[in-house]
């Protein structure tokens, strides 16, 4: 969806299209999420005075059942408060009216379609909370062209957009299917 909207806008008379694409990468986001459960932690032998105490954690930690909820749940709220509406019938997908953003969000990692002042504000408002790894791409002289979402290369061109798979599930394919000696 983001990915042919993005090309298809802006190309009117053969100009280059203004639309950008950027890929945000959350840093540690599992740990902004509030645990729905109790959650104890062994201590240190040091913390624990012997084992005598175990502590609780009262934020979701990588590897919990309910670290994914528990992100989600924050993504949604900060989605909201910076006027973002939720796709009523694809969770993760969100759009600002107002702005004219489009964001699909997968886990930690967000892409994101808009003008070049809109996708900067979203960067600052979210980088306000979080660590951010970040990827900006268009078509106009001096964009970068490629950029990594979900393992997938996604390479501007001037005739549109090539999506290259992930190598990685490509060969576990070729494995599975028993198509290794295959051309």
């Amino acid at each position: 969806y983001l990915l042919s909207n993005t090309a298809s806008r802006g190309r009117r008379y053969g100009s280059l299209p203004s639309r950008k694409m950027m890929v945000l990468e959350i840093k540690r986001a599992f740990l902004h999420g509030l645990v729905s459960r109790t959650i104890h932690v062994e201590l240190s032998e040091e913390e624990s005075e012997g084992g005598k105490y175990v502590g609780r954690s009262v934020k979701t930690l990588y590897g919990t059942r309910d670290a994914p909820v528990a992100w989600q749940r924050v993504v949604k709220k900060d989605m909201d408060l910076l006027g973002f509406e939720e796709c009523r019938r694809a969770s993760g997908v969100y759009i600002h009216r107002g702005r004219d953003l489009r964001v699909v969000t997968h886990v930690d990692d967000f892409l994101v379609a808009g003008e070049i002042q809109h996708l900067k504000w979203l960067r600052e408002e979210l980088e306000k909370t979080y660590d951010l790894k970040v990827q900006i791409v268009g078509w106009q002289p001096g964009d970068s062209r490629e950029l990594s979402f979900l393992g997938r290369t996604i390479r501007l061109t001037n005739s549109g957009i090539e999506l290259e798979g992930d190598d990685w599930h490509v060969k576990g394919l070729i494995g599975e299917w028993n198509m290794q000696e295959c051309r």
